[in-house]
């Protein structure tokens, strides 16, 4: 099977992520790697990501949103060993899915033809009115 990478930037959002248990059920999945980047250094993030076996990273200076991601990226090419068979999700800190949705994503993820777009989300966005539509690629 792929591997999942969740990469979520903190800027001061230890609390969103701390109180996410269902992230870490998430985590406990196999072949999932969730990837914290700590972009102002707390340690009391890194600390809980640590003792919750999740992926800590951080750099030595503030990085934009893009920066960032990129950085998660590169670290799970570099340290998990992604290659272009797994997949790559953004996670804001404040994304909250539960494990059962989770497992319904890699389902949809493992049986596309590496494009992905919830009926929910084509439904919310039909209902909004809204033109732009975020599709998840696999490399």
């Amino acid at each position: 099977m792929s591997k999942i990478i969740i990469g979520i930037v903190s800027h001061d959002h230890y609390d969103y992520i701390s109180k996410n248990e269902e992230l870490l059920k998430i985590a406990e999945l196999n072949s999932v790697y969730v990837v914290i980047k700590d972009n102002i250094k707390e340690s009391k993030l890194e600390s809980y990501v640590k003792n919750h076996n999740l992926e800590y990273v951080t750099t030595n200076k503030m990085l934009g949103f893009g920066e960032n991601n990129n950085f998660i990226f590169n670290y799970a090419k570099q340290k998990l060993n992604a290659n272009n068979e797994d997949w790559f999700i953004i996670f804001n800190p404040d994304v909250f899915i539960t494990l059962d949705e989770f497992k319904k994503l890699i389902v949809s993820l493992t049986t596309q033809d590496g494009t992905f777009l919830p009926q929910t989300f084509l439904k919310m966005m039909s209902w909004l009115k809204v033109k732009t539509q975020y599709v998840i690629f696999q490399n």
